[in-house]
Order: C-alpha cells, then structure tokens, then sequence
C-alpha cells in the first residue's frame, strides 16, 4: 500500500493522460467517423468505394499493429519532424484511425434503418 501512497502523484498525472487522449480521441473519431458514414452511403461511387475500403481494411487490422506503426515506422518516413512527433500525438492518430472506422458503422447503420417513406417525406420538406 505505501508503494501507490509514495507513487500517487505519479498515478493522478498519467490517469489524467489518459483522460486527455481518451476525449481528445473520442471527439476526433466521432468527427472523421461521422464523415466515412456520409461517405458509405454517398451516390458517389468513389466515396462509397474508399469508405468500404477504408472500413474493411481497418477493422480487419489489429490495434496493437496501428499503434506499433504509428509510434514507430509513421515518424521514420520523415513525414512529420521526429521531434514533435510525441508519444501522445500518435497515440491520439492511431485511436482515432482505429476508432472511426467503427463509429462509421454504427452511424451508417443507424442512417439504414430509416425507413424509405421518412427520406421521401424529409426529401419532401
């Protein structure tokens, strides 16, 4: 016990981290995932086809994976200055990639079950 006394400064600082990254990715993935369900049921067929893709490809990925490529291949590629590029931001990335492809379905899904007569009638409005 007197190791999480000793230590708990140490334990309130990272919980608040994980605060931070859980709302700061919550929010983004909500945003980009609310686009890639425009984007599946779009009439265009190129952004139906990306989301699809999009959507299968990622869900199909393990998230330990996406972190692994975040933290360490994205900042080899030299895209982004290394310096800057922190643990935490690319925790945030790889959350929201991750995340928004199953935000997607569950938005696409609820923009299915409207029934054809309340689009017509929406349509109509």
């Amino acid at each position: 016990m007197d190791v999480l006394l000793n230590n708990s400064e140490l334990f309130l600082s990272n919980f608040g981290n994980t605060i931070k990254l859980f709302l700061i990715a919550a929010v983004l993935c909500l945003v980009f995932g609310t686009i890639l369900a425009m984007m599946r049921v779009s009439p265009v067929p190129v952004f139906r086809g990306f989301g699809t893709v999009y959507v299968n490809v990622v869900r199909n990925t393990p998230l330990t994976l996406v972190f692994f490529f975040f933290a360490f291949a994205f900042p080899l590629l030299d895209i982004v200055d290394r310096e800057s590029f922190s643990p935490f931001i690319a925790a945030v990335i790889a959350l929201t990639l991750y995340t928004s492809a199953f935000v997607c379905e569950v938005v696409r899904s609820g923009i299915n079950t409207i029934a054809v007569g309340q689009l017509e009638a929406s349509r109509a409005l």
